[in-house]
């Protein structure tokens, strides 16, 4: 259709013959929001998903690129193309659409006056069984209920394309693509709840990642303290060298960390490149820090083995930070890897 729209009007074209009842074929194409999302992208993407199924969306895009709509309330202006119209078997389709509108709103007016009644009967009066218009469904639901429905390849889809069991099967009777988008709305075992809201936290997993680093950076940074502070115990010119080389490596290992955190936050396209570009120098700062401080142990603990100590104790935990909590937070925040 685009290539006849664009003059190329002695293009050709014949629908495929399924069987005797079904012909042309259908190719579904969903848009999905992922589980692990970030509930503010979450966000985002739900309302992009409710633009993307609105009937003037679908109706702009299928009469410009000639695909079904996933809105199928947009098939009647569709049906009034003449060259889509040719092309495209509408007339079955449309008289669907108008006939799953009339079934959908016939159950909606339905499941409203059971609940309704049952409301009433349970004293809470009839405010409590007050319905908002969905902006993607065009159905009634319930005040609050998230405005994303789709549409499972091969499932039932009422006349604005949304799944729903009372609604027949979309037609199959075209020869162009019918687009259809599967977008659950995000159930409560997957959308973090608000901090103290059932004892869980707000913070997902890619959260606690960007604050392990940072929190990481800012030990790092607060050890150069003691290492000042016990330089003057150690053997002349080794004081020094322990500060300045701590210095240079806790340089190196906090300026990784807050990369990728700034990363994360501000071009996070560009995050797996830079995990995996600066995971060989994490992994060599780590240890050389906590080397420096074994050693800086070692030397002072004769005369200040309070202060050799707390070096072990430091080393010790950020070997286990770096090989074992920061590796599960990793995985926990980005599973694909």
């Amino acid at each position: 259709m685009r290539a006849y729209k664009a003059g190329q009007t002695n293009l050709k074209f014949v629908h495929p013959v399924i069987d005797d009842e079904r012909v042309g074929t259908a190719a579904f194409g969903y848009l999905t929001i992922v589980k692990s999302s970030d509930p503010k992208n979450r966000a985002a993407a739900h309302a992009y998903i409710n633009g993307y199924l609105d009937e003037e969306t679908q109706f702009q895009q299928s009469d410009r690129a000639g695909t079904i709509p996933a809105n199928n309330k947009a098939y009647p202006r569709l049906a009034r193309d003449p060259i889509l119209a040719g092309m495209a078997a509408l007339d079955a389709a449309a008289e669907e659409a108008a006939a799953g509108e009339a079934a959908a709103g016939e159950a909606t007016a339905a499941r409203n006056a059971s609940a309704a009644a049952a409301d009433m009967q349970r004293g809470r009066g009839a405010e409590a069984a007050g319905t908002t218009d969905s902006a993607v469904t065009g159905r009634s639901a319930p005040a609050g209920a998230p405005m994303v429905s789709g549409a499972p390849a091969g499932g039932s889809a009422p006349a604005d394309g949304s799944t729903s069991p009372e609604a027949g099967t979309p037609s199959t009777a075209a020869s162009v693509h019918r687009e259809a988008a599967a977008v659950p709305p995000p159930s409560a075992a997957e959308t973090p709840a608000p901090a103290g809201a059932g004892g869980r936290s707000a913070w997902t997993p890619f959260h606690w990642w960007q604050f392990h680093q940072v929190a990481i950076s800012l030990v790092y940074g607060l050890t150069l303290f003691p290492i000042w502070r016990v330089r003057e115990w150690m053997p002349d010119g080794w004081g020094l060298f322990a500060f300045i080389a701590t210095v240079t490596v806790v340089g190196a290992a906090a300026n990784l960390r807050l990369h990728l955190w700034f990363t994360s936050r501000v071009y996070p396209e560009q995050l797996a490149e830079q995990r995996r570009r600066s995971a060989s120098w994490k992994r060599l700062t780590d240890t050389t820090f906590a080397v420096l401080l074994l050693t800086t142990a070692a030397v002072i603990a004769p005369e200040h083995n309070g202060w050799a100590a707390f070096f072990i104790g430091l080393a010790v935990s950020g070997v286990l930070s770096a090989r074992v909590m920061e590796p599960a937070t990793t995985r926990a925040a980005f599973p694909s890897d």
